[in-house]
């Protein structure tokens, strides 16, 4: 195959993007200098807006594998292959109005961390091992692969050296930078994914010869214009298009890779906007990948025919002009690498939070944990380069093969997650017996297709169906299995402890608003310590003034009951006319006795006087900040739920959209 000759417009064009790129990772590394807190470094410090969030969500699932993968298998299978994208759209507005809700609520850095507060450290353990597994020999192998090939094909660079390259170039910037470098060049590199896409479709159309001629084209099987294929589709028959979200929610609502983007804003109405504006965005891929795969079917039909896999790399290198074709490659180069970054990132968080903070040191600094996370990154990312040589046994449609391993894993994953949130009788033990059984039940269909194939005939007709049943009805299957077991096993146990119902549930999102106010806090602001303590807060020769005027009264009341008594002994011993100096003498000793006691006695209640105060005072300064930033969220709380009435308005339009769109290429 021919390679694409760059020509000085093409180089210069690569090197503007990465000079882009690395000053967007340098300025994020420069900002976060001295920085202590590892929140802000693998959330961003929770702080990102919704434009950055939803760049972020786009640019992460949009990798060279859909340059490669997507429109691979839109050569192979037409418009039907869309749908994982356009059903991804109402699965992002799930993850916002749903899931995301719920994350904050229990105050969370990573999504095994819920299943911890959820259930039990057993299941937390499970998914991040599952996780860091899923991200090594599929995701960053998949994104690898797909990137050696790319950049193989079109500039001629060996596929090792290529993904070696790439590899190294995201570790700059991700390991340095955290979250926020990430999430900064992913929205930059959104931009790039979107316009080159846009650009592919206009050539290669015009190459084409125009709408009308791509739709009469003798290359293009009439099946594939259609959105639903006959029940007898070896791949995407159209009951089995319904079964997508059995894995896709696990993907986009559970996944740490994408869920840490949403985490990453600043509040649900950021996370929200975010979520919904990447499902708009979720319309695209339809037409800057599909269309072009179908139209690499209908111009190169012969050449793809084997490796359906090359047909995006084909339409650059045959029909873009030099000088576009450069900025095109930025953005196929944006996808991988965005892709990349972001399973760095995920999977460093993981291994900090998940496996060392809880395993290895507990009582890890905050900067130690930070140092930890970008040597795990790296850990990954050698790793990563060991797979290498393996990644070339993946099936012919990248796409397919992707989607089905997570069609085998999955399932177990998203029923825990889903029947976590909305039943509160599950409980851990449920937990543990589907995660155990339905991923066991998964490993072996994917053992055995790695082995022998789905295309082989067996002579048992269960373990025929088990191996050649379509991925996504597989998939369905093991949801309803684990569900059947979630089911089961919770009603036969004991019900779950009330602490791990606790803002982990979808109805405890209902009192999440509510601010509860302290009995004394009205009658505090108008006293008089409270005035003086207020003038300045931080100032500590207030409290002591407070602690002193205390200990003072206190003292005066000790005073005054030593007074009595002093008057009460006078009177008697000046009514006694028979008493003697002997008796006067004892009754001095037993006045200084008694004033030596009440000395003791007053040094012993001030202290204590001093002590409670300091306590009493710490307490009631802390509820009156807490009071003041809960009057400040519930402003902020009445604005943002005004704007998400707005949101719900374009959640409705989105939906009209779909269905429009499902009218006009039905």
């Amino acid at each position: 195959m021919e390679v694409a000759s760059l020509n000085w417009v093409d180089i210069l064009i690569l090197v503007i993007y990465f000079l882009i790129l690395f000053a967007i990772g340098i300025y994020c590394i420069v900002k976060q200098r001295g920085q202590k807190k590892s929140k802000e470094y693998f959330l961003a410090d929770s702080n990102m807006n919704w434009m950055a969030v939803a760049g972020s969500l786009y640019s992460s699932n949009i990798g060279a594998e859909h340059f490669l993968g997507l429109a691979g298998s839109a050569s192979q299978n037409g418009l039907a292959i869309g749908w994982f994208e356009w059903i991804a759209g109402f699965i992002l507005i799930l993850l916002g109005w749903f899931y995301t809700p719920i994350y904050k609520k229990a105050l969370i850095l990573t999504t095994p961390e819920y299943l911890e507060k959820r259930y039990s450290k057993t299941c937390k353990t499970f998914l991040t091992v599952i996780s860091l597994l899923l991200y090594i020999l599929t995701k960053i192998s998949a994104t690898l692969y797909s990137g050696g090939v790319i950049l193989h094909l079109i500039l001629g660079w060996n596929m090792y050296f290529s993904i070696v390259m790439l590899l190294l170039a995201t570790a700059v910037y991700t390991i340095l930078g955290g979250l926020m470098a990430v999430v900064y060049t992913e929205a930059f590199q959104t931009v790039l994914l979107i316009s080159g896409g846009i650009l592919t479709t206009i050539f290669g159309l015009v190459k084409v010869g125009g709408i009308s001629q791509f739709r009469n084209s003798e290359n293009i099987p009439s099946n594939f214009w259609h959105l639903f294929h006959n029940t007898d589709d070896p791949e995407l028959p159209w009951p089995a298009i319904l079964c997508i979200p059995f894995a896709s929610v696990f993907y986009w609502c559970n996944d740490q890779l994408l869920v840490q983007r949403v985490l990453s804003a600043r509040n649900n109405y950021h996370a929200k906007s975010g979520c919904l504006s990447a499902a708009y965005l979720k319309i695209l891929p339809f037409f800057i990948l599909v269309i072009p795969g179908m139209i690499a079917r209908a111009l190169f039909s012969s050449e793809i025919k084997d490796d359906p896999n090359i047909a995006f790399p084909l339409l650059l290198i045959k029909i873009i002009p030099n000088g576009l074709l450069g900025f095109l490659l930025s953005g196929v180069i944006s996808a991988l690498m965005s892709s990349l970054a972001s399973i760095f990132n995920s999977s460093s968080t993981l291994i900090t939070y998940d496996i060392y903070r809880t395993y290895i040191r507990k009582n890890a600094k905050e900067k130690e944990l930070i140092i930890f996370g970008k040597i795990s990154g790296i850990g990954i990312l050698l790793i990563s380069i060991l797979w290498i040589p393996f990644i070339s046994n993946i099936s012919d449609q990248l796409f397919i093969s992707i989607n089905a391993v997570a069609n085998y894993l999955a399932p177990p994953i998203t029923a825990i997650f889903l029947y976590g949130m909305l039943w509160s009788r599950v409980n851990s033990r449920a937990s543990i017996y589907t995660l155990s059984i339905g991923c066991t039940i998964g490993f072996i269909r994917l053992i055995l297709e790695a082995i022998f194939s789905s295309k082989k005939e067996f002579s048992n007709s269960f373990l025929n169906f088990f191996i050649k049943c379509n991925f996504l009805y597989f998939g369905f299957f093991l949801f309803v299995i684990s569900s059947l077991i979630i089911v089961i096993v919770s009603l036969l146990t004991e019900p779950p402890d009330q602490k791990c119902l606790k803002n982990t549930m979808w109805k405890s999102l209902k009192n999440s608003h509510s601010t509860k106010k302290s009995p004394f806090i009205d009658d505090y602001k108008n006293s008089i310590e409270f005035q003086d303590l207020i003038l300045d807060k931080d100032d500590a020769s207030e409290l002591d003034d407070f602690k002193f005027i205390s200990s003072q009264s206190e003292e005066g009341n000790l005073e005054n009951e030593v007074d009595d008594d002093k008057d009460t002994n006078t009177r008697t011993s000046s009514d006694t006319d028979t008493s003697t100096d002997n008796y006067h003498d004892n009754v001095g000793k037993e006045k200084n006795s008694k004033a030596s006691i009440h000395d003791n006695l007053k040094k012993s209640q001030k202290e204590n006087v001093i002590i409670n105060d300091s306590f009493q005072v710490d307490e009631r300064k802390a509820l009156i900040k807490e009071e003041n930033d809960s009057s400040d969220n519930e402003n902020e709380n009445d604005l943002n739920k005004k704007k998400e009435i707005k949101l719900n308005y374009l959640v409705v339009l989105f939906t009209v959209i779909m269905i429009s769109l499902y009218i006009i290429f039905r």
